[in-house]
């Protein structure tokens, strides 16, 4: 009876410990920084360029670092796109054609990749972009060439339906196009997807803006055009205000000039788009009247009522040759479209190439980069004012890509 007595008092004992020992290592737990969560989450996507591909990289950090390193990133290899939705990034192997799903440990913020989801099996060729991610359950691919959109659930990454959709057509003889696959807005239930374009060796161009719409209820497509600009928009610009605007193709001028086209319609407007992705019909803004040039090349900024246009040097002339047509030097300006007002745009002066980047927190980011003999640095810049930018965070030895809050 003792024994068994002693035998009770001693596991009684040592269950005690035990707890004890339980509960205090929960409360080293609870005051342990290492295992608190991470209260920001914020993934940028950067890449190195080798001598016969580029290498893309993947991290994500509480803070966005002063400097990225390839050594505290995740390496995805080539052919990458990268993005986000809700708190998990998501990547797309141009290659394989997968798209990989990441979780991301909440407490030290390493990734891990959770699911993926192949659509080489479906009948879709070529590159796809970023999808429009809708909801937890719903986002879409879009294929237009081969008029399919893949409807796929990117909480269990797998394909609900391929939606067939009246494919995308390229009007005009000798013309070629594409629709944006890198630019997509999402406003209600529609997608809007602008139609680019580019010469070709006749120098023929279609008659039009274009966009494609696809509107998430009805599961359809439809193509919108506005005869107010002589060529279909290449890229669409986001302004701050998130009103989107289309800008004029790239190397329209010169199809007009070595293609003799009699159309007489504008090729430096820019028209705005309404949510249900049709144009608006208030808006047409044309830059040639208010600028002295022969050329315009792109429309990188819009900040409130205010544009930034590159355009050519006034006195820059049409070669003789085709061939020589990039003979010119580029000129930044600032372009008020309530009173017409040009001023000269120099905030961005330091960097040899800038461009949009991504919006985050209701801010723009735009990436500027400046290269030497021998390696390119970039630097990730914030948008404050249409002529305020401040510097990041920047990489050494290649291109930084995005931004993007996980939470």
């Amino acid at each position: 009876m003792k024994k068994q007595m002693l035998k009770r008092t001693y596991i009684f004992i040592l269950a005690s410990v035990m707890i004890g020992m339980t509960a205090c290592d929960q409360d080293d737990n609870n005051v342990n920084p290492d295992s608190v969560n991470a209260e920001n989450a914020t993934m940028v996507s950067f890449r190195t360029q080798t001598p016969t591909e580029r290498i893309y990289y993947m991290g994500v950090y509480s803070e966005i670092p002063s400097e990225l390193s390839t050594s505290n990133a995740v390496e995805l290899g080539a052919n990458q796109r990268i993005f986000s939705f809700g708190k998990h990034p998501y990547t797309w192997n141009g290659n394989a054609s997968t798209l990989t799903k990441w979780s991301v440990n909440e407490t030290d913020l390493n990734l891990t990749p959770e699911a993926i989801m192949g659509v080489a099996g479906i009948g879709i060729s070529g590159d796809l972009g970023e999808p429009a991610f809708v909801s937890e359950s719903e986002a879409y691919f879009f294929a237009l060439n081969e008029g399919k959109v893949i409807e796929f659930n990117p909480t269990d990454m797998t394909i609900t339906k391929t939606h067939d959709v009246t494919p995308i057509t390229f009007p005009g003889a000798g013309s070629a196009g594409w629709y944006d696959v890198w630019t997509k807005y999402e406003k209600g239930n529609n997608v809007i997807m602008p139609i680019g374009y580019y010469t070709g060796s006749n120098w023929d161009i279609p008659t039009g803006a274009q966009v494609a719409v696809f509107n998430i209820i009805s599961k359809t497509i439809t193509y919108q055009q506005d005869d107010r600009l002589l060529a279909a928009a290449e890229a669409g610009v986001l302004s701050n205000n998130d009103e989107i605007y289309l800008q004029p193709a790239y190397g329209i001028d010169f199809a007009v000039h070595y293609g003799n086209h009699t159309n007489t319609l504008p090729t430096m407007t820019t028209l705005k788009m309404n949510d249900d992705g049709t144009f608006d019909q208030s808006f047409s803004y044309d830059f040639e009247s208010v600028i002295n040039t022969k050329m315009f090349r792109a429309i990188p900024i819009i900040f409130d009522n205010q544009a930034v246009v590159t355009v050519a040097e006034p006195t820059y002339d049409f070669p003789a040759d085709p061939a020589d047509r990039w003979d010119f030097n580029n000129i930044n300006l600032i372009v008020d479209m309530d009173t017409d007002e040009v001023s000269e745009f120099t905030a961005l002066d330091n960097y040899e190439v800038w461009w949009y980047s991504t919006k985050m927190d209701n801010t723009n980011y735009y990436v500027g980069t400046v290269n030497s003999a021998e390696t390119m640095t970039t630097f990730l810049l914030r948008q404050n004012a249409i002529d305020n930018y401040i510097e990041v965070s920047k990489f050494v030895g290649g291109q930084i890509q995005g931004v993007a809050k996980l939470w």
